[in-house]
């Protein structure tokens, strides 16, 4: 059985997917980039061996004197160590340096936590929309291959097609570990936040990590009653660490998050999810004025079809003989 489809049907559902997805687009794909700065500024602030052990203990200790706090998080680009209490105690932020509590939050660390809020959720505490928009680059990615390659030229139209083919391994990656990391699927045999039973306070949970890792090199920490979880910088790498009394081990990996994200390699990762990001910004920008200048072409046809046919209809009035021609 053959099947003829319509020369312009894969165009079309290209273009009509694009207008469709156009805000939430750009939405990801601002955040994206901002998201991808966030682990390579982490990782280039990071110079071992400038925390002392103990000093991270002995901030809390002066801060939290009532062990409220859940969890911590290094910001190493800020130089703050930000406590974060449980339920909605909200966060407290110290600087590392003088010890002392921060009146105002960095402004880098709210943009990046607004991004990811916008990334993942676009502020209506779903991830429904993200998913939508990873399906749907993935299927103008499918699209796309579908029209074939043609021979890119110096309009547009050619920087659309030659961005969209030279970075088409990136471009299909990031939104397919998107989907893959929404709908949950790890490839590394469960969640990473499991085989964990004994309680243990944010201080105990610390000193543990602190004995195995470079105080300088932690990023977060967290405990509670099913033990804890830490999340470290390990040769370039943000690897998860689950946390028991009795010891600490690598949590079950999570390869489209890490893929995703970045964390996989800091830097170079945060580089390419940066060129992924930029690269999408570039297409959606190609693609809508590929086609604003063909919706202007068409304005233009229709409005000399127009005059066309009003100075023949004026011909005919005056010389009931004429015969229009094509011109």
């Amino acid at each position: 059985m053959r099947f003829d489809f319509p020369p312009d049907l894969f165009r079309r559902a290209h273009l009509w997917i694009a207008l469709i997805f156009a805000a939430p687009f750009f939405v990801v794909f601002t955040t994206g980039v901002v998201l991808s700065l966030a682990p390579v500024t982490q990782a280039l602030s990071i110079s071992p061996g400038e925390l002392a052990p103990g000093r991270l203990a002995a901030l809390i200790a002066r801060h939290d004197p009532d062990a409220r706090a859940s969890g911590l998080l290094v910001d190493h680009a800020a130089g703050a160590l930000v406590l974060e209490q449980a339920g909605k105690g909200g966060t407290m932020e110290i600087d590392l340096q003088s010890g002392e509590i921060v009146a105002r939050t960095s402004m880098w660390r709210r943009v990046v936590a607004f991004a990811k809020e916008l990334h993942r959720r676009f502020l209506i505490h779903t991830n429904v929309p993200t998913l939508a928009c990873g399906f749907a680059m993935l299927g103008l990615a499918a699209l796309g291959l579908l029209m074939g390659f043609v021979r890119p030229r110096n309009n547009p139209s050619g920087w659309h097609k030659t961005i969209a083919w030279i970075l088409l391994p990136v471009l299909v990656l990031s939104p397919l570990t998107g989907v893959l990391d929404g709908l949950h699927v790890t490839f590394g045999g469960g969640n990473a936040r499991v085989a964990r039973s004994e309680s243990l306070s944010l201080v105990e949970a610390l000193g543990r990590v602190e004995a195995r890792f470079d105080p300088a090199t932690i990023y977060s920490v967290s405990s509670g009653r099913r033990g804890g979880f830490a999340r470290v910088f390990d040769n370039g790498e943000l690897r998860g660490w689950t946390i028991s009394r009795d010891a600490i081990a690598p949590a079950p990996g999570n390869w489209p998050r890490a893929i995703h994200e970045g964390t996989w390699s800091a830097v170079m990762a945060g580089g390419l999810n940066l060129i992924a990001s930029l690269a999408m910004l570039a297409l959606l920008a190609t693609g809508l004025l590929i086609w604003s200048r063909r919706m202007a072409r068409r304005r233009a046809n229709r409005a000399r079809g127009a005059g066309s046919n009003a100075l023949t209809r004026r011909a005919r009035d005056l010389n009931p003989d004429f015969i229009s021609r094509p011109l």
